[in-house]
């Protein structure tokens, strides 16, 4: 039986290695080519070929494997022929171009890059970024570039750099299990390994092709050919009849969705990012209407619920999926059918645990078809009119309900799927009435909750404590375990600072004196991967660059420093060639780059003697990151900084 390994490979101009480490962690192979295979490791390598092995990588399907692919199939056993096929492989532009389609493959793999759809495709995230977001101490990248000629001398170095990769990819691994786990039950299902290397979205369409497949008759094959392809949408035709408003503003809303024609650009495609924007104000909110959803707010602030009056929540549970199958929304190639078949997926789903990845798979599913509706390519579930016929009744029957609720009490803030509105503690069982009618009327459900305060900046930046204790955080107020792995976790003491403040009452000095781990203080920045631009750390004294370090890894991790140096980033192609440019929120900061958190881990102080600590970071810059605390602060409180909190 066949091995399954993780794995990751090197190509320098005359040198190939690959590192790979069973998935128990126990078992590690090391490979190196050497120009003309001076090191005689290339027939160990088609050994451990020969075995079959399973891999599992970052870009394996995009490069890895495409590369060991040629090397196995051609017999390959010179690193500068192996150079030389790579370049090749990265200067493709298409996937479609590659030597090797997912199914051409000699041996199998399990790409993490493309299930977890961080691919230039999806949400671009390379390895390195991974290092940063996971908080891996070391954030390694080989001193020199891929064109370099090695030495024998170098091959120790390489063997440590590609070793940390596969270090890190396995870290990665075993943060998937659930996401493999999920596969492999739909795999096993529908008899499709492809499902394996698909992200979730398209795991969501397939299931969607499969069901209605099923439910019809039609056979998938023929169904992959059919789409609706639009050329104007006159919005008036797809608003839904029971959409009635009492308020002129609101009446205004829907007149000016009725005026809406929607045309192709042309090259035949439905365009809806920024066309279209209404900006009102309801009540002590402003309200914008866009194709794609609605969001409101009022002024920033903080609000609390008391023994009067009480801060009430409400979302549309699936919203666009449920409001679709309630109304008989379907793309027009597939006829009202499709509505069963919407309907059988949603019963399939709630068989599955809340949160459980089976769950997830069908509110994949469920959701897969909005957002594939109005895809750049054509799928069978493409209907541009489904995707705003979708969006723009979800707002006016949300906007109906707000102003329904509007009589009972002063609203927060709008979104795409719900609203939060402060209303008399007596008015509740009306609240209740309301929202059931309209329930009713619509064919959705809402869930609801309610809030004990909620610390507003606008509808995107909010921290909310539900009156059972447990807390929400949105935007900027996140901290790390709110983030996703393709985010940004920069800076993070800040908005922990910001919720000790407001939660606990805590000063932000003291919390951001008192916090103990490294990651919380680093800010972590992108490189292009490229040659497209580098970073220039600029050491500045008296006004006068000293000394200028530049960097071309693809992820850089650093502190806010007392006395480091100035980060900017130099253009060496495009439009903006020749260019220095400050980095996003750095101009006027000293940084100091911290890619290798020594063996003590992130730990910030170190214990001198008993009861006494130190700082591992002396040149740590606590004062700015206090600043920042007091600056959202005070917007909040509607303050303005102190002289002695600047």
């Amino acid at each position: 039986m066949s091995k399954t390994y993780i794995f990751d490979i090197e190509t320098f101009a005359n040198t190939f290695s690959l590192v790979a480490v069973d998935k128990e962690g126990e078992e590690w192979k090391e490979f190196v080519i050497f120009e003309d295979d001076r090191l005689r490791q290339a027939q160990d390598l088609f050994y451990f070929f020969y075995e079959k092995p399973k891999f599992i990588g970052y870009n394996n399907l995009g490069f890895d494997g495409q590369v060991i692919e040629e090397i196995y199939n051609k017999e390959i056993i010179d690193g500068r022929e192996i150079y030389r096929i790579a370049s090749e492989i990265i200067a493709t532009r298409d996937s479609h171009d590659l030597p090797y389609r997912p199914w051409d493959f000699q041996f199998k793999h399990l790409d993490l890059m493309a299930m977890n759809n961080y691919s230039i495709y999806g949400k671009p995230t390379s390895l390195k970024w991974l290092e940063f977001s996971m908080r891996r101490n070391k954030i390694l990248d080989m001193p020199k570039h891929h064109t370099s000629f090695l030495t024998e001398s170098d091959i120790d170095d390489l063997i440590r750099y590609n070793k940390e990769d596969v270090k890190s990819t396995f870290d990665f691994y075993q943060r998937c299990q659930k996401a493999i786990d999920m596969r492999t039950v739909l795999v096993n299902k529908y008899n499709d390994e492809m499902i394996f290397n698909q992200p979730n979205s398209s795991i969501g369409e397939k299931i969607v092709l499969y069901t209605y497949s099923q439910y019809t008759g039609v056979p998938v094959k023929k169904l992959k050919t059919k789409y609706t392809k639009r050329k104007e949408i006159a919005v008036k035709d797809i608003i839904l009849p029971y959409i009635k408003f009492d308020t002129p503003i609101l009446k205004s809303v829907k007149e000016d969705f009725e005026r809406l024609v929607l045309k192709a650009d042309s090259s035949g495609k439905m365009v809806f990012k920024n066309v279209y924007e209404n900006v009102i104000q309801f009540q002590d909110m402003t309200v914008t209407y866009a194709l794609g959803g609605i969001h409101g707010c009022v002024s920033s602030g903080i609000f609390r619920s008391d023994d009067k009056y009480i801060i009430r929540s409400y979302d549309v549970k699936g919203m666009y999926p449920n409001l679709a199958k309630a109304n008989g929304f379907y793309p027009a190639h597939l006829g009202p059918e499709f509505v069963e078949v919407y309907k059988i997926i949603g019963e399939e789903r709630d068989k599955h645990p809340k949160g459980s990845e089976l769950n997830k798979a069908y509110k994949e599913s469920d959701n897969s078809v909005y957002g594939k509706s109005n895809s750049r390519t054509n799928n069978f579930l493409k209907d541009p009119q489904y995707t705003v016929q979708t969006t723009i009744n979800g707002q006016l029957v949300l906007t109906m309900l707000g102003e329904r609720l509007s009589q009972l009490g002063e609203f927060i803030m709008w979104n795409t799927d719900g609203g939060e509105i402060i209303i008399p503690r007596e008015l509740e069982e009306e609240y209740d009435r309301i929202c059931a009618e309209w329930s009713e009327m619509t064919g959705v459900t809402l869930e609801h909750d309610s809030y004990e305060t909620m610390w507003v900046r606008d509808v995107n930046n909010y921290i909310a404590k539900y009156t059972n204790g447990k807390v929400k955080r949105k935007g900027f107020f996140k901290i790390y375990e709110d983030y996703t792995l393709d985010q940004n976790p920069s800076g993070l003491i800040i908005p922990e600072a910001i919720q000790a403040y407001f939660l606990e009452g805590k000063d932000p000095s003291t919390t951001i004196l008192e916090w103990d781990n490294i990651h919380d203080f680093c800010y972590g920045i992108k490189g292009s991967g490229s040659e497209q631009f580098e970073y220039w750390l600029l050491d500045i004294q008296d006004n006068i660059i000293q000394n200028i370090d530049k960097r071309k890894e693809r992820a850089l991790r650093y502190y806010c420093s007392k006395d480091g140096v100035q980060i900017m980033k130099f253009y060496r192609d495009g439009k903006k060639d020749g260019n220095l440019e400050s980095v996003a929120n750095t101009k006027g900061l000293k940084i100091k780059l911290l890619m290798n958190i020594a063996d003590h881990g992130a730990t910030v102080y170190r214990k001198v003697r008993k009861g006494v600590y130190e700082t591992r970071y002396e040149d740590l810059d606590y004062d700015y990151y206090i600043r920042e605390a007091w600056k959202w602060i005070h917007v909040i409180e509607n303050k303005q900084t102190t002289e002695e909190e600047e």
